[in-house]
């Protein structure tokens, strides 16, 4: 996940670099101040992620008993007012970003989503950013794309919750 601020610090540093030179190469700068913030957006956007689906684990954790039961509301941004029950399914998507040598494939957090839409924003990311490096950035941009194309990983609200009390973490896919 650092990658990401790796690049945006490379990128703006070459931003600083051309809007600093006389004559300012104003394309280069732009471009290098374009993908610096870009890189900065994702590197919050998978905290973010990560922060989102804890915090919705935590919420399940706790509401456990009462899901059981009947639907509960869930009341957390980006997702208001939506029923979860225990067959409710989640779903996590892969983003791909490279640079020259450096490749990184990243979970998104476990979220609510549902349709076509769902990973739209993983698979463009990695459309746009995940075969820029060699070897390993074609290699994972088409793992990730056929991740994403096939709904990406699914789990349901009993599994996330069952996962949790033996201490597996079905983000990673390894134990506690």
């Amino acid at each position: 996940m650092y990658i990401y601020l790796i690049i945006a610090l490379l990128f703006g540093g070459g931003a600083v670099s051309n809007f600093s030179s006389k004559p300012i190469d104003w394309p280069e700068a732009s471009a290098g101040l374009a993908i610096s913030l870009l890189m900065l957006l994702m590197f919050f956007w998978i905290r973010i992620s990560h922060a989102r689906s804890h915090r919705m684990l935590q919420w399940l954790l706790e509401n456990k008993d009462l899901i059981t039961d009947e639907p509960q509301y869930f009341r957390d941004a980006p997702v208001f007012d939506k029923a979860i029950s225990k067959k409710t399914t989640l779903r996590s998507f892969k983003v791909v970003t490279s640079a020259l040598f450096v490749t990184s494939m990243d979970d998104l957090g476990m979220e609510l989503r549902t349709g076509i839409w769902a990973g739209i924003f993983a698979t463009t990311w990695t459309l746009l950013f995940g075969w820029w490096g060699l070897p390993w950035g074609p290699i994972r941009t088409i793992q990730a794309l056929a991740h994403n194309f096939s709904g990406g990983k699914t789990i349901s609200v009993a599994g996330a919750i069952i996962s949790s009390e033996i201490g597996w973490d079905f983000e990673t896919d390894e134990r506690r």
